[in-house]
Parts: structure tokens; C-alpha cells; sequence
């Protein structure tokens, strides 16, 4: 990885609410996409209560159609395997 940034981002369908968000700079190289999808979903508990909601969110962003299709595929083939 080559950075991370840490922030808060909103989606367009509701642009009012901000929720906590990392933006990951890596190198295709050196690590691909599946690997970090794997490496979030092992090492990050979704469903684990949060002192500040009832329960804490998970997603993946894309910056692009190409990244956002890679993702899906990746999300569907680990939900085969579990």
C-alpha cells in the first residue's frame, strides 16, 4: 500500500449524512484488489455493536465503473465460497 486516507465521505442519495470512510492507495503490483477485499472482510466485523449506532456499516467505494464492476465480482465470488 502506498497510503491511506482517513475521512468521511456521503453517498448521493443522501448527501446529509457523512459516515467514516478510508480511501486506500495501493500499487496493482504489489497487491490486487482481491487481497484487500479479503484482508477488510477478515479483519473487519460489520456486525459487531458500535458505541455510537447499533450497529457498525460496511462498503466498498469505487472511483470508477471499471473498479466498481471488479468489486461486485470479487464480493460475489467470496459469498459463493462462505
Amino acid at each position: 500500500m502506498e497510503k491511506v486516507e482517513q475521512g468521511y465521505i456521503s453517498i448521493k442519495s443522501d448527501p446529509e449524512k457523512f459516515y467514516e470512510g478510508v480511501i486506500v492507495h495501493f500499487r496493482h503490483e504489489l497487491i490486487n484488489m482481491v487481497q484487500l477485499v479479503e484482508i477488510h472482510l477478515k479483519t473487519h466485523k460489520s456486525t459487531s455493536n458500535h458505541s455510537m449506532r447499533s450497529k457498525y456499516l460496511s462498503a466498498v467505494y469505487a472511483f470508477n465503473e471499471k473498479q466498481h464492476i471488479e468489486v461486485e465480482n470479487i464480493l460475489n465470488d467470496f459469498q459463493k465460497i462462505t
